[in-house]
């Protein structure tokens, strides 16, 4: 008995399809608990912005490694046409694949591959996109780029998330431009020496352009996030951050010396800066951005409503007061946590897989009297044991 050949458009329709079904249920489960709760909107509101992500995103990313892989597959042809390359050994597997009989066909596979991947991982990012597409006014600027709070919250991920995936994009679609050549025989290795077609320089040098591009984008989108830094003396943007980040950021962006100023720029100057002209006079630098942060810690928690009222001060104290806030008297902290626990540490940690974190401050009840007290706890660090 002869078995009849399956077409392959039978098995593609078939594997989408169950892939398709397993969605869905999936799906639907949710959607029945969502509704159960009446909250159907909201997961209906999730789920299309993750489909219309996906798609948008595929697509983008797909006409893009298209219309790239189209003018490649041109000159790269009309290349191979105007140079005979001899033959460099036994054909490749990669080789194979994309013959000239049925290059297209492959290099459509590969191209439908990558965008499903490019826009899954936008589909991941849809919060971002939502945000950005309803952002809303603080009301309040920063006080180092004057721009609003929202843009901070709800603008800023977007471009993030943006930089990154056209990075992405254009780094796929480089190294598939760049094989495509390659097989082409636009690019070739040839007695120890590189050959690149001319009309090949100019593409790749354009996509090479769109990466430098890609990457002055992201030093910019860096100096923003500046006032998210955590390497100061407080939570934002210090005097290095303001006064040697985000000029070689800047500088970062114009010049075309990348890794020379990364080096230089990025790395050595504001440790200088830091070391010769902070450190010497540090809280007279720091203190603009030290008000900065009580500032907006305040606004942030809502504490810049709370009403202030004066309290006089009276130079009346007597010995008799003391007597009577005796208890209040004796209670008055006079150890610093930091010492202390270098004194638990060589007294009671006893046993070398003993350690102690950290120092607390508690009260209790001793004969009557309510005492504060500053009590640690001795923990086993399993990585010390033998």
């Amino acid at each position: 008995m002869k078995l009849k050949k399956v077409p392959l458009f039978a098995i593609s329709i078939t594997i989408v399809a169950l892939g398709l079904l397993v969605v869905f249920i999936h799906y639907y489960g949710d959607y029945l608990w969502f509704e159960n709760l009446g909250f159907a909107k909201v997961f209906t509101t999730i789920l299309w912005a993750k489909v219309l992500t996906f798609v948008g995103f595929t697509l983008l990313f797909g006409i893009f490694a298209a219309v790239n892989l189209f003018i490649a597959r041109r000159k790269g042809s009309y290349s191979r046409r105007m140079r005979v390359v001899p033959p460099q050994g036994p054909v490749t597997t990669i080789e194979l694949i994309f013959h000239e009989s049925h290059a297209a066909k492959a290099w459509t596979v590969v191209v439908v591959f990558l965008a499903g991947l490019m826009g899954l991982s936008a589909s991941d990012s849809w919060m971002t996109f939502l945000q950005y597409l309803y952002h809303s006014q603080f009301g309040v600027a920063d006080p180092i780029f004057s721009k609003d709070v929202g843009f901070y919250v709800f603008t800023l991920p977007f471009y993030s998330f943006m930089q990154k995936w056209c990075l992405s994009a254009i780094l796929l679609v480089f190294i598939a431009v760049g094989l495509s050549y390659y097989l082409d025989q636009a690019i070739a290795i040839q007695e120890n020496s590189l050959y690149i077609n001319p009309r090949v320089k100019y593409h790749l040098g354009v996509l090479g352009g769109l990466f430098f591009l890609d990457l002055a984008w992201l030093y910019r989108l860096q100096s923003y996030g500046l006032l998210n830094s955590s390497s100061g003396v407080v939570y934002g943007a210090g005097y290095s951050d303001v006064h040697a980040l985000i000029p070689a950021y800047w500088a970062l962006m114009i010049t075309g010396l990348f890794f020379v100023a990364l080096i230089g720029l990025s790395w050595i100057y504001p440790v200088i800066v830091q070391q010769y002209i902070v450190k010497p006079n540090e809280l007279a630098k720091e203190t603009p951005y030290i008000k900065h942060n009580i500032k907006f810690t305040r606004l942030g928690f809502g504490l810049n409503k709370a009403i202030e009222q004066p309290f006089s001060l009276r130079n009346t104290l007597t010995y008799q007061d003391i007597q009577k806030n005796s208890a209040t008297i004796h209670n008055i902290r006079l150890w610093d946590r930091r010492p202390l626990i270098q004194t638990y540490k060589q007294l009671q940690e006893i046993r070398l897989y003993s350690d102690f974190n950290s120092v607390d401050v508690d009260r209790y009840h001793f004969k009557d009297k309510y005492t504060e007290v500053a009590i640690a706890a001795r923990e086993l660090a399993p990585a010390q044991l033998p």
